[in-house]
């Protein structure tokens, strides 16, 4: 079926041209696995480059455009033969990737002038396994503290960086502990077992979207400068908060997959059409 500019294929058709696609990306990767100078391919090798393709894989986990640049901060898996794979945090500007030092994952980023910041984590191995967030400001890592930690969102108002995540207590029951980070300094947030996801600074305010539990159930929540609001009484996990001419917006979604994603502003909820 054919209209202005646009084809329509049938869906049996790209099915199979990406089947062509993927045979002929595992061979190649299968093929560079090879031994030189044989032309019989052994069966572990090809066992091991169709692992391999498997394992590549590239992540976007975040946007922000300024001065007409766009700024993309991810993370990608390279996995090549039995050199093993490496992990990379990486931006993109305008399409130019450049790898971040010493970190496996860049979960959000912000520009503020001339600097580029960026929050992500790592596994540590020195003396005894660790998972560490840390913050890049153009380039340069700096850890911040909290064992087993993630850092997920970063924002930068009047010079002071905010980082949003969880650590570990290392309490007996082991649970997590949702933070803010300013300027590297750690503050806890309330609630049992809770995450922080998201971050957003308006004037003196400080307002960090997340969840945690009660009764055995995730409870979307909204903290502002420390004090927790609860969105939802079901089992729900709230992901990014915005602030626009005093209006605190949230959008969460419910684990079970059955409920609708809903939009929160100023307590009134408001459910995303399903498209079932």
């Amino acid at each position: 079926m054919k209209g202005e500019g646009l084809i329509v294929y049938e869906a049996k058709t790209v099915i199979s041209l990406l089947a062509i696609i993927s045979i002929i990306g595992v061979f190649v990767i299968i093929s560079s696995c090879s031994s030189q100078g044989s032309s019989v391919i052994p069966e572990k090798e090809i066992n091991t480059g169709i692992e391999a393709a498997m394992q590549n894989r590239v992540y976007a986990s975040s946007v922000y455009v300024s001065n007409g640049s766009v700024y993309v901060a991810g993370s990608y898996s390279a996995c090549m033969c039995e050199s093993g794979c490496n992990d990379a945090a990486t931006i993109w500007k305008d399409g130019v990737r450049t790898d971040l030092p010493g970190a496996e994952e860049a979960s959000s980023i912000y520009v503020s002038g001339d600097s580029v910041y960026v929050a992500g984590s790592y596994n540590s191995y020195q003396k005894e396994y660790n998972h560490i967030a840390t913050v890049w400001k153009n380039g340069v890592k700096t850890d911040l503290p909290g064992d087993y930690a993630w850092a997920d969102s970063i924002y930068v108002s009047k010079g002071d960086v905010y980082v949003a995540g969880s650590y570990n207590s290392h309490k007996k029951d082991s649970k997590s502990v949702a933070a803010v980070w300013k300027n590297g300094v750690k503050t806890d947030l309330s609630g049992d077992n809770a995450y922080a996801h998201s971050v957003y600074v308006s004037g003196n305010s400080v307002y960090v979207a997340g969840s945690y539990q009660k009764d055995s159930k995730s409870i979307a929540a909204v903290w502002k400068n420390g004090v927790k609001a609860d969105l939802s009484g079901d089992n729900a996990e709230a992901r990014s908060v915005y602030v626009s001419k005093g209006s605190v917006y949230v959008v969460y979604h419910h684990d079970d997959y059955k409920n609708p994603a809903v939009v929160w502003k100023d307590g009134v909820k408001t459910n995303l059409p399903l498209p079932w």
